[in-house]
């Protein structure tokens, strides 16, 4: 189950990338697009932060390398049992 609080940060992003007025106008070259992948990016983060790996592990499609990737960005809160 997602927290409270989770879904308010997903709700927000898939607002603001709704709403026709961003942070930077999507006219300005590179930045325009820039910052909605950064916010899109940090609130992802903290979304899989706050779900902890277990999750994360068990609802992952791709490989076994990119989670490991992943894993190095994001640094989920809870760790699994053993490690």
């Amino acid at each position: 189950m997602m927290p409270r609080g989770s879904k308010f940060w997903r709700g927000g992003l898939i607002l603001y990338l709704a709403m026709p007025i961003d942070l930077v106008p999507d006219f300005v070259p590179i930045a325009g697009q820039l910052d909605d992948g950064i916010i899109v990016a940090l609130v992802l983060r903290h979304v899989l932060r706050r779900a902890g790996e277990d999750p994360i592990r068990q609802h992952w499609p791709g490989p076994e390398s990119s989670l490991e990737t992943l894993m190095k960005f994001v640094k989920p809160s809870h760790r699994a049992p053993g490690e």
